[in-house]
């Protein structure tokens, strides 16, 4: 069965380099509105993050967790397998820290270009 989310993303071209800014700069603005629509940016954007508060029930931690895994999932579903090889590590479930290294790694492309 595939996920509603999935679907969204044959709407958008996936990721295949991180040598293009234009490219990059498409791709990401597409997904950021495919987030936001499905209400996972907040967790992108590092509104929402781990640890979570102590205050916060277990029940509301793990719909953020879900949340959070199916903004990372939707993320590294957009961009080609070459490149998502590179974000296999744990660390790249959290939807912020994978964000921030996909920009990470287009700067020092356009650097070293």
């Amino acid at each position: 069965m595939v996920s509603p989310l999935h679907s969204l993303l044959t709407f958008l071209p996936p990721l295949s380099t991180f040598n293009s800014r234009r490219e990059y700069s498409m791709w990401a603005l597409e997904l950021k509105q495919l987030l936001k629509l499905e209400g996972l940016w907040l967790y992108v954007s590092g509104e929402i993050r781990l640890p979570f508060p102590i205050s916060m029930s277990d029940e509301e931690a793990t719909s953020h967790r879900v949340g959070m895994l199916q903004a990372s999932g939707l993320i590294m579903m957009a961009m080609r397998e070459s490149l998502r090889n590179r974000f296999l590590a744990a660390k790249f479930d959290d939807p912020w820290v994978l964000w921030e290294e996909v920009e990470r790694c287009v700067r020092e492309s356009a650097e070293a270009g």
